[in-house]
């Protein structure tokens, strides 16, 4: 927020914040949001309230914006089977049960806490496959711990993914262990889906 708030002061434009997490922002940004910021729109309920409780923001900048999913996009298509067939085999998920979690590669998104269940799991003698989809600065430690639990072949980091729709058709299970989340988006993908989550 703290480029974007400078940018449109020294361009003397307002700026319209989107806030998805639910924790009070950091003192110093708390305080150029107060005074620069032209809005501040909440994800859901739950952030909206932090903004006007927690950090202070004006009641008259806070705004909700709830998340909206084009179903259509996540609509089942009979011609899609071989599509979800191939996905799964170039996981080697076709005799398993392949979960899909979606989300950044970032620590607070709890993906190091799927794999860790993912290899308790395998131990017990459970098929089960993981595929995550996203990029970020947490890829190098999950690389190594799926490495150093023997996950190789059993956990996939996907990278990041256009294809998210077929990702939750294929999938048996959607999981998220995001240790902060307001109103996530891949939540609601996979609401629409209908998998179990």
């Amino acid at each position: 927020y703290v480029p974007a708030l400078f940018a449109g002061k020294v361009a003397n434009c307002p700026v319209i914040l989107y806030r998805h997490r639910s924790l009070p922002l950091k003192p110093p940004t708390r305080w150029l949001v107060r005074r620069w910021a032209k809005l501040v729109l909440a994800v859901s309920r739950q952030v909206a309230e932090t903004l006007l409780n927690k950090d202070l923001i004006p009641t008259e900048k806070v705004h909700i914006l709830y998340l909206g999913v084009d179903s259509k996009k996540f609509k089942w298509n009979p011609s899609d089977s071989k599509s979800l067939y191939r996905f799964r085999a170039t996981l080697d998920a076709e005799n398993s049960h392949l979960v899909v979690s979606v989300g950044n590669l970032y620590p607070l998104k709890g993906h190091s806490t799927l794999l860790l269940a993912l290899h308790q799991l395998r131990q017990q003698g459970k098929e089960i496959v993981v595929a995550i989809a996203g990029e970020g600065p947490d890829r190098p430690r999950l690389e190594r711990l799926i490495k150093d639990l023997g996950l190789q072949g059993k956990a996939h980091l996907l990278g990041y993914r256009e294809d998210i729709p077929l990702l939750l058709q294929a999938c048996d299970c959607f999981v998220l262990l995001s240790e902060d989340e307001a109103l996530p988006g891949a939540i609601i993908e996979a609401v629409v889906v209908g998998k179990p989550i």
